[in-house]
């Protein structure tokens, strides 16, 4: 295991925030809730990044509790740490504490807004995540493709080619989920010569 030598060197080269992360992600990976709550109390640095950790440690643990008291103790938060407790709150199924915290959020970047798009998604809110998706400023691939698998989940087929065809137009470039999304629509309709065409 790499991780004992990886906190050595920290130590060595006096890299104590990488190895409170490392430590961190590490009673994350483990579900050594206890440890790691030990040693970030044990760090006395107001650091954001040091509390962006353990509220991951207990997002990961789906102590959602845990990780919302971390969060409003926060000194000071910035987009990942929103992110972490909104996206969170999905994994547990409590969409409506991940939506009222999403309005409150100062600064949004693509991964905010793909993460409850992705949760809308999930719970099959279909009107929901197409709000969601056209009201975004900016999108990826990964915010097309959430889309795609909403109608395509969805039986929107026609919608979800349609969708495709927009993001043909915008420039963004398909890959392996957007063909499944795209395939699945297809063949609902039973278009096999698009599927044909798609493949190649």
């Amino acid at each position: 295991m790499t991780f004992p030598f990886v906190i050595k060197a920290c130590t060595v080269l006096f890299r104590v925030k990488f190895g409170i992360l490392v430590h961190s992600y590490f009673y994350a990976n483990a579900k050594c809730l206890r440890s790691a709550k030990l040693l970030f109390d044990g760090y006395l640095e107001e650091d954001v990044i040091c509390w962006n950790s353990m509220i991951d440690v207990y997002v990961k643990a789906g102590e959602m509790e845990l990780a919302r008291l971390v969060f409003d103790k926060m000194p000071s938060r910035d987009v990942v740490s929103w992110n972490s407790v909104i996206n969170g709150y999905g994994v547990v199924g409590s969409l409506d504490e991940a939506k009222k915290l999403f309005g409150q959020m100062p600064e949004r970047n693509v991964v905010s807004w793909n993460s409850m798009l992705a949760w809308y998604v999930k719970c099959g809110c279909v009107e929901d995540a197409v709000k969601m998706f056209r009201h975004m400023p900016s999108r990826d691939v990964v915010s097309w493709n959430a889309m795609l698998a909403c109608y395509a989940q969805n039986g929107k087929s026609n919608e979800a080619l349609a969708l495709f065809d927009e993001m043909k137009v915008a420039g963004v470039r398909a890959n392996k989920a957007t063909v499944v999304s795209v395939l699945s629509a297809i063949g609902r309709l039973g278009g096999l010569d698009q599927g044909l065409q798609l493949h190649q």
